[in-house]
């Protein structure tokens, strides 16, 4: 499976403190006694780290405040500083 330039981008930024000096990806796997087994469960992982790389991430859409809330913080706002103009010494 080869991959495109751009792909081979983001895994490498995906993979950045992964990888070696060398740009080698190191996997091991010491769960099962058998080498066969932890070398077929190394190669799953690693796809599933390639298919996690190569996904990408959805652009967060910031959502626009209503109407009615940014009329109630401008109500707070001006009743916030009535209440501090009342503090001040009145104008003789």
């Amino acid at each position: 499976m080869a991959l495109r330039a751009d792909e081979k981008l983001r895994v490498q930024k995906a993979w950045a403190k992964k990888l070696t000096e060398e740009g080698e990806l190191l996997l091991s796997d010491e769960s099962s006694r058998s080498q066969a087994a932890n070398k077929v469960a190394v190669v799953e992982c690693f796809f599933k780290l390639l298919e996690k790389a190569l996904t990408k991430k959805k652009k967060r859409i910031p959502i626009k405040k209503p109407k009615a809330v940014k009329e109630k913080q401008v109500d707070e706002k001006k009743k916030r500083g009535e209440i501090k103009k009342l503090r001040r010494k009145p104008k003789i």
